[in-house]
């Protein structure tokens, strides 16, 4: 490993993640193929499997993915602590939208305002790549990743998850059994529900009866908080409603990840470096 530098292993992390996000992902240009084998040559082992259907990390691809992950973060915490906090001013255009607006990153965004009152925040929803690319908006925080070349995107932290009831509504129903039969799941559709989350309640509560669905996460908050049901919510959102407790089941629902996309020629700036690094600091472990 004598021939590589960070700026090797950064490549590899935006290519990993660019690939991550698709899936799967046609071959990298002939410049990046270069450097990603010589990255590669250099540590003995291949990161990257390379097929007719296009690139998938190896398993010591995943597992450099994850130390140069936690290398960035703290790369970037560091930067940011030793950097001097001059006063920033200008706007910051942040979409974010869901839980994550109305409750996860709330303390971060009121400590950002607090240490940069001269930021003028602008919170927009449910923005795109393309809105990325065009600079519409200058960073997007969600559960999902892009898979665009000109974009980077940032693990900010995990979030957990359980079902959970109202004490009275649990103290009143039958337990709950295999299927979930004889009780209510509330659940919530549209751009803000996760496939993964989805596919779990249904093998988890085949037999429940779901007539209450929802767009909104606030109204499904809501909802479990006055006992109409049972929820999967994020623990950090639930956790804070003492009426609220969680439901013991067989197996946990699958976490999030929380992930910040923003355009590459935006890495260094110091308005999007002072949110990120208290949006990270604030937020459950990215682990």
């Amino acid at each position: 490993m004598s021939k590589f530098d960070w700026n090797e292993l950064k490549l590899f992390l935006v290519c990993a993640n660019a690939i991550t996000a698709a899936k799967v992902s046609s071959r990298f240009t002939p410049l990046i193929e270069r450097r990603i084998r010589a990255l590669e040559r250099s540590l003995g082992c291949r990161l990257f499997d390379r097929s007719g259907a296009g690139m998938r990390l190896t398993t010591d691809g995943m597992a450099l993915l994850q130390k140069v992950e936690r290398m960035d973060s703290e790369f970037q915490s560091i930067r940011q602590c030793f950097t001097p906090q001059e006063e920033l001013s200008g706007q910051l255009r942040i979409s974010v939208s869901g839980w994550l607006e109305s409750h996860v990153l709330t303390p971060a965004l009121l400590r950002f305002r607090y240490s940069q009152p001269q930021i003028q925040v602008n919170m927009l929803n449910h923005c795109s790549s393309s809105d990325l690319v065009r600079r519409k908006v200058d960073v997007v925080i969600q559960t999902r990743q892009f898979n665009t070349p000109e974009l980077i995107g940032r693990k900010l932290m995990r979030l957990d998850y359980a079902v959970y009831g109202q004490t009275h509504y649990l103290q009143e129903t039958p337990p709950i059994s295999a299927g979930g039969h004889r009780h209510t799941l509330m659940m919530l559709t549209g751009v803000d529900s996760e496939p993964a989350h989805i596919q779990w309640l249904d093998n988890q509560f085949a037999h429940a009866s779901r007539e209450l669905l929802t767009e909104n996460p606030e109204a499904l908050l809501q909802w479990c908080r006055s006992g109409m049901g049972l929820a999967l919510l994020p623990v950090a959102v639930a956790n804070k409603h003492r009426e609220l407790l969680p439901v013991p089941l067989s197996s946990a629902p699958p976490a999030v990840s929380v992930w910040a996309s923003y355009h590459a020629d935006s890495r260094d700036s110091p308005h999007l470096l002072a949110l990120l690094d208290t949006a990270r600091r604030q937020g459950p472990s990215p682990q």
